[in-house]
């Protein structure tokens, strides 16, 4: 009777010591460090008119010529010149409330501008957009009035918080990976259209097909948005959305974290035209390789 009471004492101690060791094992695994993930961060420098911003300026306020037949009219033309690697302007998409002699002048002068010194990326030449908006004014009080841009944003209805309700509930995270303590990042752009509606979306850092397609179908369920609204211009806006997995461990039990980011990036001003292929897939990283020159103000003379 005596040793099978100390088998059973024994039986249940080694239990109890799994028991431990698996605990023990777990939280050590719960509170591993997950290594960062280093990103290659490149350096930009922009194409460069001979004498700077300023020769630039006086150049085409001197080439640029008022419109003899629009003397009575005023108007503002967005120019999108791609700056090739040899500093030469490959391509000007031109931007205004109707293409006409405006645009059309702009155009000609800037495709006939000398050559730039190139632009490069991480000291490698390499294609730049710039954007160049021109003012044409009529001399008086008016003479170099500023244009100012009224734009509202589009909005999930109810805001931000009913946006990532909907995501955190359409897109989730399964146990099991959790319980593996992945940390995950899902990356997705999409575009509005004027009503609210969606217009187009791609998954620009995956997980898993799994997953990417569950974000791409609560993407085309969402609700239309509330319309943005803006001045002169239609506004379009690309939007990208982060949902960013992790684990918090309460004991031995996973707890899912999930975080929504939304940012905005206006093209306002920019030709997707004048882009290079695929330039949208990664515009919230590589948004400095457009630069955005001050206004040149062109004044007519009646």
């Amino acid at each position: 009777m005596y040793f099978r009471l100390l088998d059973v004492f024994i039986t249940f101690m080694k239990v109890k010591l799994c028991s431990l060791l698996l605990c023990f094992f777990l939280l050590s695994c719960a509170s591993r460090k997950i290594e960062k993930e280093e990103f290659y961060v490149p350096q930009y420098s922009y194409p460069d008119f001979s004498g700077g911003d300023d020769e630039l300026r006086k150049y085409l306020t001197k080439v640029i010529q008022y419109p003899i037949s629009r003397l009575e009219d005023e108007e503002y033309v967005v120019a999108n010149c791609l700056i090739g690697k040899d500093g030469a302007v490959k391509q000007v998409v031109t931007a205004s409330v109707l293409e006409n002699e405006f645009g059309i002048e702009v155009k000609k002068v800037l495709q006939h501008i000398p050559k730039f010194i190139p632009g490069r990326v991480s000291r490698k030449p390499s294609e730049l957009l710039c954007v160049i908006p021109v003012y044409f004014r009529i001399a008086g009080e008016n003479e170099q009035r500023p244009f100012i841009f009224v734009e509202q944003l589009a909005q999930f209805p109810g805001g931000n918080k009913e946006l990532e309700k909907f995501i955190c509930k359409n897109v989730k995270y399964s146990f099991e990976d959790h319980f593996r303590n992945k940390k995950r990042k899902l990356q997705a752009h999409f575009e509005l259209d004027k009503t609210g509606a969606l217009k187009y979306s791609k998954i620009v850092k995956g997980i898993s097909p799994k997953y990417d397609k569950r974000l791409l179908d609560a993407l085309n369920k969402m609700p239309k948005w509330v319309p943005g609204s803006a001045r002169s211009f239609p506004p379009r806006l690309l939007y990208r959305l982060t949902i960013s997995y992790d684990t918090k461990w309460v004991l031995c039990y996973p707890k899912p974290v999930i975080t929504v980011d939304l940012d905005s990036y206006s093209l306002r001003g920019i030709d997707t035209d004048s882009l290079p292929e695929d330039y949208l897939d990664d515009i919230f990283e590589n948004k400095e390789k457009i630069k955005f020159y001050e206004p040149i103000y062109i004044i007519g003379h009646k």
